[in-house]
């Protein structure tokens, strides 16, 4: 059984999802990093040459492939909601849980990841928060109606990786209950 994990970008997927997989012995996998080392591109310049269209494809090839495996903890991209089919293939093999965060929350992570905007074609524009305002309201219900679980990934501490351990402890807590 996988733990995947889904939400908006900023939520922490892959930083929870690294600290769940050392404490579970499973396997980390990034399905971003996977479909970026795949292409031999960052998601930009996959965006940028090829448009979203293909990007979507491409994303729901990685997604097919890495659903079938077992004992891992899979963070997927903020869009990989945007196909009912990647959801399909997650949760055959999948337990989803939503990391939700207030915009708040997501703003203030947006800040403070600049050097990443240059990889990632959606929220670099002038106005970050106006963006993460509109991705969210689309994708909500698309969150909401995929996630088995979801876990309020807000809470902050002043040691991130005490916060990451402390949440990635809770998240093994619930999947256990």
């Amino acid at each position: 059984m996988n733990i995947v994990l889904i939400g908006m970008r900023g939520s922490g997927k892959s930083a929870i999802g690294r600290k769940i997989a050392e404490i579970l012995s499973y396997n980390f996998l990034d399905l971003d990093e996977v479909l970026t080392t795949t292409l031999n591109k960052n998601i930009a310049q996959i965006v940028e040459e090829k448009g979203w269209p293909y990007f979507r494809q491409e994303e729901a090839k990685v997604c097919e492939l890495i659903s079938q495996k077992n004992n891992a903890v899979i963070a997927t991209g903020g869009g990989i909601v945007l196909n009912k089919e990647n959801i399909k293939n997650l949760k055959k093999n999948g337990v989803i849980i939503l990391l939700n965060c207030d915009l708040e929350t997501l703003k203030n992570r947006r800040k403070n990841q600049a050097a990443d905007r240059e990889n990632r074609p959606l929220l670099k524009g002038p106005n970050i928060t106006t963006e993460i305002e509109k991705v969210w309201e689309e994708r909500k219900p698309l969150y909401t109606s995929a996630a088995d679980i979801i876990f309020d990934a807000n809470e902050e501490s002043s040691k991130k990786t005490d916060d990451l351990e402390k949440k990635a402890l809770k998240i093994i807590e619930v999947m256990k209950s």
